[in-house]
């Protein structure tokens, strides 16, 4: 009998471990990444516990993506580009003729880093707390009311820019606005044209804001600050910020990206200057980027290098923009060099491999070796340049350069799909 408990104990201790084993590793206090594969794991091995994940998770939380399948919400996918701002930003108001100046804000970003498909408009603190007034006073309080905030809200979608205000969950100690807070919020968004919410300090946007908008009839976009403590919430939180984000060598995989493909993840690190890993964790996983400058009045602005980086990315991005929330998308495909990493996003007739390079020396040569098919086109897209690929048997290998540090983009393309935009593209970002 001994002998029996003892086997039993064993078989026990092996099924918990290898159940333990077959669960992805987390990446950072908040769980929002999932660690990439160990070199004894194996890429294949590694995708595989990540596939398993996603399907057992998936039906474990009964999840759906009915709202994102919405016509009024298929927009949240593509804010690539995305700045939180401050309404005293000196380029966003004029005080001598007091009127809002939504196309020298936007003309200045445009220029510096490339522009914004998505902004998030702060009127509340540092001033809240001073007197009475709560959040829906602080923003009534604008120049010109709220018919001057709802031209101005117009004025940012004819650039073709989403609005985003904040929900200050934790706005109970000035004035009560005599119904829900949810209700309140989604109503004066409805009476100004705002297109998404951030929840500031919330771990999820939660379920009373979406029954909100559905009470009235006004689709929303929910986008929390911090992250999202229940995985069920991924099904209204369209959308996302990554932040406090535990950087590692390999780059982490986002957990609610993998989840739903269809979450748009903006990655924000507001006080940081040298932006490397934002943006390599943005463009591996195919997602998009906080451009954070005036934070509370304090001018962070973004380095050349990076401004640089984000106008190749978001061109990219904006070029190719329903390919990033691909269902098909995997992260780490093999690349040939060390310190390389990749993952690709296929559409149809066209995959676009992204690249990241985490060591600081340059790395030329061949970069990744793909099955053989026949009729398709390689371009470096980061580059603009056509490339050649090298046949062996039933692969290719494609050679390109990528600096220390930086960044490429592969697109392997039937040629019926090549149009004179694309040209124009290609011959675009050849001149960057």
């Amino acid at each position: 009998m001994k002998k029996v408990g003892l086997i039993l104990m064993i078989v026990l201790f092996i099924s918990i471990n290898n159940t333990y084993a077959q669960q992805p590793e987390f990446q950072g206090d908040l769980m929002e990444l999932f660690k990439g594969p160990s070199v004894s794991s194996g890429n294949e091995h590694w995708l595989s516990i990540m596939n398993k994940w996603r399907v057992a998770e998936k039906k474990t939380l009964n999840y759906h993506d009915s709202l994102y399948l919405r016509q009024g919400m298929l927009w949240t996918r593509k804010p690539f580009i995305y700045a939180q701002m401050m309404v005293e930003d000196r380029y966003f108001f004029d005080p001598i003729q007091q009127k809002y100046t939504v196309d020298r804000y936007l003309s200045d970003v445009k220029k510096r880093y490339g522009g914004l498909d998505a902004v998030l408009i702060w009127p509340t603190y540092p001033n809240i707390g001073i007197d009475n007034r709560n959040q829906f006073d602080l923003l009534a309080d604008m120049p010109g009311g709220l018919a001057g905030v709802r031209k101005m809200v117009q004025d940012f979608k004819k650039r073709g820019v989403r609005v985003f205000f904040p929900i200050m969950i934790w706005d109970k100690g000035t004035r009560d606005v005599g119904m829900p807070m949810a209700l309140a919020i989604v109503n004066e968004m409805k009476s100004i044209g705002a297109d998404g919410l951030n929840g500031d300090t919330m771990f999820g946007v939660t379920l009373d804001f979406l029954k909100a908008a559905d009470t009235l009839d006004y689709p929303i976009a929910l986008q929390p600050e911090v992250a999202i403590n229940d995985l069920k919430m991924v099904e209204w939180n369209q959308m996302s910020w990554g932040y406090y984000w535990n950087y590692e060598y390999v780059p982490g995989v986002s957990v609610y990206k993998w989840l739903e493909p269809k979450h748009q993840v903006e990655v924000t690190n507001r006080w940081i200057i040298d932006k490397t890993n934002d943006l390599q964790y943005a463009f591996f996983n195919g997602i998009g980027y906080n451009a954070w400058e005036n934070i509370w009045g304090i001018w962070n602005k973004i380095p050349d290098r990076y401004a640089e980086a984000i106008r190749r990315i978001a061109s990219i991005y904006r070029q190719f923009p329903t390919l990033w929330s691909s269902a098909e998308w995997q992260p780490y495909i093999p690349t040939i060099q060390s310190g390389i990493f990749a993952s690709v996003f296929p559409g149809i007739g066209q995959k676009i491999y992204t690249l990241v390079n985490r060591d600081s020396t340059d790395k030329k040569g061949k970069q990744i070796e793909l099955p053989y098919k026949k009729d398709l086109i390689y371009y470096d897209v980061w580059n603009g340049k056509e490339l050649i690929p090298q046949k062996e048997k039933d692969h290719i290998y494609l050679e390109f350069p990528i600096e220390g540090f930086g960044f490429g983009a592969i697109l392997a393309i039937e040629s019926r799909l090549i149009s004179s935009n694309f040209k124009n593209f290609i011959n675009k970002m050849h001149v960057l």
